[in-house]
């Protein structure tokens, strides 16, 4: 039910993690026994003892970000870069000059042109600072945050 919010999360470098489950109880076990903090729409899932959860109350994504960041002040210090938004693995920086073959062959030929860094997941997805980046500096800019990409 927050699916967008954690792909917004992960680019904010938070670890974010969405499980495959629509059980209440076992959203609640995945919770209680990895020691995450549980994001919810759920009132009762939220309100459960055992576990940390934050009900999230808007439906708008910068309201709910900008919820999350009140909830948890001080997680901005803990935002290191960017994480891949589908998976949630640790994106790593590849230079141009390091890129294998196969890789180099998935990046459109006019992108190659104008980058000299990637940014690539073990889920094989890659990532470079196109228009795209600029749109995700201004929407979190809106609510108060300056994304890092990976700087190694």
């Amino acid at each position: 039910m927050l699916i967008k919010m954690a792909r917004w999360l992960r680019i904010m470098g938070i670890d974010v993690i969405v499980p495959q489950v629509e059980d209440d109880d076992q959203i609640f076990e995945i919770a209680r026994s990895t020691g995450r903090i549980l994001l919810t729409r759920d009132k009762e899932l939220s309100l459960r003892r055992g576990i940390k959860a934050e009900r999230i109350i808007s439906d708008t994504l910068k309201a709910q970000l900008r919820q999350f960041l009140l909830a948890f002040e001080g997680i901005e210090g803990m935002m290191h870069g960017s994480r891949c938004p589908l998976c949630n693995g640790v994106l790593n920086v590849v230079s141009i000059d390091d890129l294998d073959t196969e890789m180099a062959h998935r990046i459109p030929e006019r992108v190659l042109d104008h980058n000299s860094r990637f940014y690539v997941c073990q889920c094989g997805k890659i990532y470079w600072e196109g228009t795209h980046w600029s749109r995700i500096n201004v929407f979190l800019s809106e609510i108060g945050v300056t994304p890092e990409l990976p700087s190694h």
